[in-house]
């Protein structure tokens, strides 16, 4: 797990990177924007809102899989007759 989301972390941010700047390129130029314009046109773009759905997505899929792996954990040190000692590292 601990070298699975670094790895997705890398793909989503390298092609998200990729469609703001695509995004930040064909904004109009050659008039001011104010927020709610360039929310106007970020949320008219279907490019960056399927890239955030799938974004979503696989995040909720990586938080899941964490819980039912903490959760087995949990369970498995309730039957310890010792209990393990956990060091969660920070970040």
């Amino acid at each position: 797990m601990r070298q699975v989301i670094p790895v997705i972390y890398s793909q989503h941010l390298s092609a998200f990177l990729e469609d703001f700047q695509n995004f930040v390129r064909r904004l109009p130029t050659f008039y001011a924007l104010n927020t709610s314009a360039v929310q106007y046109f970020w949320k008219m773009d279907p490019g960056i809102q399927q890239r955030f759905q799938l974004l979503e997505t696989s995040t909720q899929q990586l938080l899941s899989k964490a819980q039912r792996i903490v959760g087995k954990l949990f369970k498995l040190s309730k039957r310890c007759r010792t209990q393990p000692k956990i060091s969660v590292p920070r970040e």
